[in-house]
């Protein structure tokens, strides 16, 4: 049986080797730059489009083939919604 002595030389010699190690270093969060709007950041991320409804009229040109592109794809997605909707209602 491991006695109490054992025991406090054991932490003893955990806490020289926590000593010994170097401090951990902290991340500091990155701030947003002054300059930083929402109209800046949608102009990087959506050159290109110009209103609202050119953004809707190019999610509706992608999303309009896939039922006859992928069916298989299209299936397991409404077995899906369909399973989150009725445990939802539950």
């Amino acid at each position: 049986m491991t006695s109490r002595t054992d025991f406090a030389a054991e932490l003893a010699d955990l806490q020289r080797k926590l000593a010994d190690q170097p401090a951990p270093r902290i991340a500091t969060p990155r701030s947003a730059p002054e300059d930083f709007t929402l109209d800046t950041f949608l102009g990087e991320h959506l050159a290109g489009l110009k209103s609202i409804e050119d953004l809707w009229d190019r999610l509706n040109d992608e999303l309009d083939g896939v039922p006859k592109d992928k069916p298989l794809l299209t299936l397991i997605a409404a077995l899906g919604v369909g399973y989150l909707l009725g445990r939802a209602t539950r």
